[in-house]
């Protein structure tokens, strides 16, 4: 189980600072819940203070896979951007392991699409199918609710037991295009602040997104995914259709904000 605080805003790696708690066993669930309950996060200037924890159960995984469907300016279209080294920042690998692909909105986002792209960086090939499966119901989710930025870092690909891999989302963020009014489906209220909050809230048997940071024209904020996400909720946690789980991060243990 791993035992993570809450901050408002987005500040800083939580993993890197030793405010991720780890804990098998009631007793030191506890005593980690004490240290992280109100714990103080410092980068640079920045301090924020936590706000409670979650507790968050361990998903295990060989493959950690970073994906995002956003609106690219440089394309003028939705682009999917994937590689499955995920679990880290992006910015850091090299050109031949990120593949970024644009694609016709009007067509949508089909599995060949992520099919190409994961075959053009050499990914694995026991993690293709699943995600050719799975990740192109993020469209309908994308498209459907007003979304900009769509984005889940790690999902990992968790063993079923029968020679197959599961995708598990570990991580969710989005941003909303202000003036789609698609995103009103969701009914955020009024007084709800972009980028509000940056830790996930669970919410045990039912659905939940995380929030994103985004720019006042673009409202982004944490909500409560609809009920037509593609990602079903079991025990508080976002997974693929067919399996639950919570994440690690990179260093092997589950990790979901």
């Amino acid at each position: 189980m791993l035992i993570k605080p809450i901050f408002k805003g987005g500040i800083g790696k939580k993993g890197k600072s030793g405010l991720i708690g780890r804990a098998g066993d009631l007793a030191t669930a506890m005593r980690e819940k004490e240290r992280l309950f109100f714990v103080e996060h410092r980068v640079g200037n920045q301090v924020a203070k936590a706000e409670g924890v979650t507790f968050e159960g361990a998903v295990p995984a060989a493959h950690e896979i970073y994906v995002s469907i956003a609106d690219a300016t440089r394309y003028r279209a939705p682009t999917l951007t994937i590689t499955h080294h995920g679990g880290v920042d992006i910015e850091a690998l090299a050109p031949d392991q990120l593949a970024v692909i644009p694609f016709d909105a009007l067509t949508g986002f089909k599995g060949f699409i992520v099919a190409n792209a994961l075959d053009s960086i050499d990914a694995p090939r026991e993690i293709i199918s699943p995600l050719v499966q799975h990740l192109p119901k993020l469209w309908d989710l994308f498209s459907n609710y007003g979304m900009s930025v769509l984005e889940l870092n790690p999902i990992r690909m968790m063993p079923t037991g029968q020679g197959r891999l599961s995708p598990v989302a570990c991580d969710f963020k989005c941003s909303f295009d202000g003036d789609d009014p698609t995103w009103h489906r969701l009914s955020l209220p009024d007084n709800l602040e972009s980028a509000s909050y940056s830790a996930s809230f669970t919410s045990t048997g039912s659905r939940r997104a995380t929030c994103c940071s985004s720019s006042a024209a673009r409202p982004t904020t944490r909500t409560s995914m609809p009920p037509s996400g593609p990602w079903p909720m079991r025990c508080g946690i976002i997974s693929t259709p067919r399996a639950g789980g919570r994440c690690t991060s990179s260093s092997g243990a589950v990790d979901r904000t």
